[in-house]
């Protein structure tokens, strides 16, 4: 049907073929007063007259010409969903750490909806317009019994995203009618911002006993997972994880992480555990708190493993700034992340770093958590809790983001 098309439109004499179109064989099948030349394609010249390599086609039957089933042109798939998680300390310490927090983690969700990458340039990847944000505190209770002032019930928050203001700031509403924050493009980002810094005043009345990566797992994984007690992505926290987002976690802390599995470990009468209370989540670490493999698997498993989801684990901790990017091994070996009882209290620990309004604990499960997850092919970012502004950690979350955020399955 395509030939005897051809042949139509070269009897009306409507068609003007470009020279190389035809195929021919020793002078067949080319026009009149055309020649075969050597790449068997016709040329209305002899082919000593002319350059036959500028003027020759693709090798290409003639209904290729005509066909017209050409493939489509590839269109990437669009921008990646990104969740964003923030594993808030709401203890007593924790006050010049929430403003910090707060007047820097905007510059992340400006970045964001503006596609600015780390180095302020805008327009540098696709703006994000698909975006959750939620929030968590560290406390989820410390066990049965009574601790000194009261302030450890159980289950504490429990691992369930906020939707109500602590900070009794004035412009704040008093509760959100989701557990998470939605980024409308419409609305602008301002708006976003503008409620995740009144949820991020978590306040400073949670558990001083801070259990910061249970109550991520709880908040990350659903209840039907029994590995994980308590799971509440499939109740409270429901719809904030996307099937194939970026989840982004960012752990913020001044303390040690105190995810205990033996709840002993908060007994002030305990015959295992006879040293003080303020002590005991950095010396019996190894026999009363959960493996790090546990915190592995549930976001390497529980979490990228079901949804195809890319995570990165960012902890911003008790580490000295002038350790943040060193070798993770390293940053483990240094003296800051060893646990040293003061020997000016007798019941603490010596900082592992201190700034204005800030005095650390060490953070080596954090710094763990961080080695092991990256070299089981997760993406890690760590920061100083301890420096005068938490921008630069924002950056770097940001330089982690940027690569995850387009999918491209066109051919190369």
């Amino acid at each position: 049907m395509r030939l005897l098309s051809i042949a139509l439109v070269l009897v009306a004499g409507c068609f003007d073929p470009e020279p190389g179109f035809y195929s021919c064989t020793d002078s067949e099948g080319c026009p009149d007063g055309w020649s075969c030349h050597s790449d068997q394609r016709c040329y209305p010249d002899p082919e000593a007259d002319m350059g036959v390599a500028d003027l020759s086609m693709p090798d290409m039957q003639v209904g290729d010409m005509f066909a017209t089933d050409m493939p489509d042109e590839c269109i990437p798939e669009p921008q990646r969903p990104v969740d964003l998680l923030l594993v808030v300390d709401n203890s007593m310490s924790m006050m010049e750490e929430q403003l910090r927090l707060k007047d820097s983690v905007r510059g992340l969700l400006e970045a964001l909806a503006l596609g600015r990458d780390a180095e302020g340039t805008v327009g540098a990847f696709a703006p994000v317009e698909d975006l959750h944000v939620g929030v968590i505190t560290t406390d989820i209770g410390a066990g049965p019994t009574m601790l000194p002032g009261g302030v450890c019930p159980m289950p504490g928050d429990d691992g369930i995203l906020l939707n109500e203001t602590r900070s009794g700031a004035a412009t704040c509403s008093d509760t959100f009618e989701t557990r998470f924050l939605t980024y409308d493009p419409g609305v602008g980002i301002n708006a976003l911002a503008d409620d995740l810094t009144c949820l991020a005043s978590v306040g400073l009345d949670g558990c001083g006993f801070e259990q910061q990566l249970e109550a991520m797992a709880r908040a990350l994984v659903p209840s039907t997972n029994m590995a994980i007690d308590r799971g509440k992505a499939d109740g409270p926290n429901d719809g904030f994880l996307r099937e194939g987002s970026v989840l982004i976690v960012s752990v913020v802390t001044d303390e040690s992480d105190c995810s205990a599995a033996d709840l002993d470990l908060f007994n002030q009468s305990s015959t295992m555990y006879d040293t003080d209370l303020n002590l005991r989540c950095g010396e019996h670490a190894d026999e009363a708190l959960h493996p790090i493999s546990r915190y592995v698997d549930t976001l390497l498993t529980y979490v990228r493993g079901t949804r195809d989801t890319d995570v990165i684990f960012a902890p911003l901790v008790g580490v000295p700034p002038d350790l943040v990017g060193e070798d993770w091994d390293v940053i483990l070996a240094d003296d800051s992340q060893q646990f040293v009882v003061d020997p000016g209290s007798g019941v603490r620990f010596t900082p592992s770093c201190e700034s204005d309004g800030t005095s650390a604990q060490p953070a080596p499960r954090f710094v763990e958590l961080s080695k092991l997850f990256e070299e089981q092919g997760g993406h890690s970012v760590l920061g100083s809790i301890c420096d005068g502004d938490y921008a630069s950690y924002f950056a770097s979350i940001l330089d982690a983001l940027e690569p995850l955020l387009e999918v491209d399955t066109c051919e190369p």
